[in-house]
């Protein structure tokens, strides 16, 4: 998954689905924040066993793809950071010169990496 968005339209975004997100969560997976790019947009999605906030923001796609992020942590990052942000993911093999993939948030001053978790289809 590799995008641009602007930087207030991702706060927004992570902001509004990673609010509901639980301190302590009873399953490792419901800190994710499910990120999902196609065509011009980008759309957020949390999952509490009381509500589901989803949100999209519109975003330039290059490569579409979908990622599980830690919500929370993701959140903090996008609050700190200003311009356009460049979210790059390849969770089918390494970034170059990473150990594993990630979730590279450029902006000036520097880049930030979230690892990110493995999307697989539900039963």
């Amino acid at each position: 998954m590799k995008l641009v968005i602007d930087h207030a339209d991702l706060a927004a975004a992570v902001g509004y689905a990673a609010r509901t997100l639980p301190s302590r969560p009873s399953a490792p997976v419901l800190a994710g924040l499910l990120l999902d790019a196609t065509g011009d947009r980008l759309r957020g999605r949390a999952f509490d066993y009381d509500v589901s906030p989803d949100t999209t923001v519109p975003a330039t796609v290059t490569k579409p793809g979908r990622a599980l992020v830690p919500g929370r942590l993701l959140a903090d990052i996008t609050a700190t950071r200003r311009g356009d942000v460049h979210p790059d993911l390849d969770g089918t093999r390494p970034l170059p010169r990473r150990p594993r993939s990630s979730l590279r948030q450029t902006a000036a001053p520097g880049s930030t990496c979230t690892p990110p978790h493995r999307v697989t289809p539900g039963p």
